[in-house]
């Protein structure tokens, strides 16, 4: 599961980095090649801080995404073998649609956003801080 999800979510991410690199303006790497950076060093001094922004928006994304994961857990395994690999997501959906728990499969969904919504909240609040 992990490897499919992987799989799933690098596209998005490449594509995110892919237009960062795009947008970053030429005028600092000139100058650190003109005072003999390269390779690693122009990428780990230069490169890499100019795409912290677009870092923050790639992890942010990736970990929502990764608190709301269904769709490979319920095709792969369906939360089993014995509810060991079953998300919040997946029990929301069982207690709902399988089982007729409505009122618990809505608390569910309540839980999950709230922590979506805290976990997201301490992400960018923590990030957005040291910038």
């Amino acid at each position: 599961m992990i490897v499919a999800a992987t799989w799933q979510g690098v596209g998005v991410s490449v594509l995110l980095f892919l237009i960062g690199l795009q947008v970053i303006p030429r005028d600092p790497l000139e100058a650190a090649r003109l005072d003999g950076a390269e390779g690693w060093r122009l990428f780990r001094d230069i490169t890499l801080p100019l795409l912290r922004p677009m870092t923050i928006v790639v992890v942010g994304i990736s970990l929502v995404n990764s608190l709301k994961t269904f769709d490979i857990i319920w095709v792969m395994t369906q939360g089993g073998p014995a509810r060991t690999s079953e998300t919040l997501a997946v029990t929301m959906y069982r207690e709902t649609f399988l089982l007729f728990r409505h009122g618990y499969g809505s608390a569910i969904a309540v839980v999950l956003s709230a922590i979506v919504v805290g976990a997201s909240w301490l992400y960018l609040s923590r990030t957005l801080r040291t910038t």
